[in-house]
């Protein structure tokens, strides 16, 4: 296991791989801690990062809590952070362009890896070069903040070469866009990695991209060259349409929502296991029981996020505070989990999180406390 440890914090391990390891973090106690001490020795060995960011800080974040109480981070939060070290962008600092590799890609604001702190988005390289995009705005972490935005667009067609693989991370708090060399939009949202090649091979059958966390795309259409989205427990397979995917390490379900067009969606260990989704449909694939099935949906449940918006309809009570957690870039300790079950619709826009907590606190009788970015929950006495 300490090898499949290893290909996952170097960033090669496949999504079958990733779902094996993560159904091993969870069987034992001594797993978890194997996996924190490999994690810890992982950073250590990379001095030019581990000097810039606080260890304690940033192995709480690696993992999200598997315990409900959620009083220390734990091993899935830790995932989550294990390989990256992740940073947030600005919005005083989106106006200005500058081009790193005028042959290759533009963005807004790239840095060099100088400074890599504990929050910073990270944009990984094939020869495993770090580069920084952007800085975070400590004074606006309560609010949605500004995207910041990647092209590949110019990037020269590779026609024999081996494909280059680029990892781009985005943290909490944030959402991210991004452009592929064949035009194809994805818009990452917070807490969210994807692994793209640098340039499409056109000698390749398939265009290959691997999600963790949660993104939208709009693929351009190819029927030569399908598009694939690979996650832990599913494959996404489609020509040219817009469709969002959510694939977080800590959830158990996997959610492909179908804007337009068409996609094909099979089990990864199973590929006969596969389904034809319309639009306006969703596919839930089950980590644990492996049952995959379609429902039609409220699409904008589903893709709101791209309007900073947070829209929930008879939702859980404990999947709504994952989701603020991820939005806000929060941590929330839930010392009441008899609410955990409790059903909420509701939508938030422009709120901050003060705001959110009064009215859902008014909804559902609770007491909470607001101490910089960790929010308690308690019983009302």
């Amino acid at each position: 296991m300490l090898t499949l440890i290893q290909k996952y914090l170097d960033g090669v391990a496949s999504p079958a791989e990733i779902e094996e390891l993560e159904l091993w973090i969870q069987e034992d106690k001594q797993n978890s801690k194997i996996f924190k001490e490999q994690i810890k020795l992982h950073y250590y060995s990379k001095k030019n990062i581990y000097k810039a960011f606080n260890k304690e800080i940033a192995l709480q974040k690696i993992i999200q809590s598997i315990d409900k109480k959620r009083k220390k981070r734990d091993i899935k939060q830790w995932h989550k952070y294990a390989a990256i070290v992740i940073i947030i962008i600005t919005s005083s600092i989106l106006g200005k362009l500058m081009i790193f590799d005028r042959n290759v890609y533009k963005t807004k604001n790239l840095i060099t890896e100088k400074n890599i702190n504990a929050e910073d988005i990270l944009l990984t390289l094939a020869d495993g070069t770090v580069k920084v995009l952007g800085q975070q705005n400590l004074s606006s972490k309560s609010t949605y903040q500004e995207h910041s935005e990647l092209s590949y667009q110019s990037a020269p067609v590779q026609d024999n070469s081996e494909v280059e693989y680029h990892t781009i991370s985005i943290p909490r708090g944030r959402k991210f866009k991004l452009t592929l060399s064949d035009n194809t939009i994805v818009w990452l949202n917070a807490e969210s990695k994807l692994k793209f090649p640098k340039v499409f091979n056109r000698n390749e059958t398939t265009r290959i991209v691997f999600l963790e966390g949660e993104a939208f795309f709009e693929v351009t259409t190819d029927a030569s060259q399908p598009f694939i989205v690979k996650t832990s427990g599913v494959d996404v397979k489609v020509l040219g349409t817009k469709f969002n995917v959510s694939s977080y390490f800590i959830d158990s379900m996997v959610k492909t929502t179908l804007v337009e067009g068409s996609v094909e969606i099979s089990e990864v260990k199973k590929h006969e296991n596969n389904i034809k989704l319309l639009p306006g449909h969703q596919a839930s694939f089950n980590k644990k029981n492996r049952n995959l099935d379609t429902k039609k949906v409220d699409i904008n449940q589903y893709i709101s996020w791209l309007d900073n918006k947070l829209i929930f309809f008879n939702e859980k009570f404990e999947n709504i505070i994952k989701r603020i957690e991820r939005t806000y870039d929060v941590s929330i300790v839930n010392e009441y989990p008899e609410i955990n079950t409790k059903k909420y619709t509701g939508e938030f826009d422009i709120e901050t999180i003060e705001d959110i907590f009064r009215i859902l606190s008014t909804s559902t009788s609770f007491n909470y406390t607001i101490n910089q970015n960790q929010i308690t929950i308690r019983k009302k006495n």
